[in-house]
């Protein structure tokens, strides 16, 4: 079973400090604080999410002494038939929490790419930049489509958390 790695909130100080020391007024209109919680609701959802699927697949071993060790699963059992439900139900989740993630009409310029969180930065090949939507739109100035794709950024995380932890 696949797990995500630790989580950790995106890097939203990047794409406000492009815009400087002395911040344009156009700047205060985008939601930073909204973009920061949602990422931590998301990284929370998905840290318990680990935790959970961790736990279904280590036995807790009360002695002091003793680390965890792999449950080992009986192919009859009742317990083992629930475990690998609740996988199965984890493992789903994780897959739809992905697709959350994807907005139907794009990034602005390259409707092509449509995950909010990363995707090729437009002057930068292939190269990987984190929350493009809002990053390319504040390094060009333009703060209303910054604003807009930060609402939008929100509303896939908000989906992405409520998906992985109902």
């Amino acid at each position: 079973m696949w797990m995500p790695p630790q989580t950790t909130v995106p890097p939203f100080a990047v794409a406000a400090s492009a815009t400087g020391t002395s911040s344009p007024a156009g700047a205060k209109t985008i939601d930073f604080g909204g973009l920061k919680a949602s990422a931590e609701a998301f990284a929370k959802a998905g840290a318990d999410l680990r935790r959970r699927g961790d736990a279904l697949l280590t036995e807790v071993v009360l002695e002091s002494d003793s680390t965890p060790t792999p449950v080992r699963l009986e192919s009859d059992s009742s317990q083992t038939r629930v475990r690998l439900q609740t996988i199965g139900d984890m493992n789903r989740r994780l897959m739809m929490a992905e697709r959350d993630l994807i907005e139907p009409a794009g990034l602005p310029d390259r409707p092509w790419y449509r995950h909010v969180i990363y995707a090729p930065g437009l002057y930068t090949g292939y190269g990987v930049k984190t929350i493009p939507g809002v990053r390319e739109a504040v390094d060009a100035g333009d703060f209303a489509r910054a604003a807009d794709q930060a609402r939008i950024v929100i509303r896939a995380l908000r989906r992405a958390t409520n998906t992985l932890w109902p």
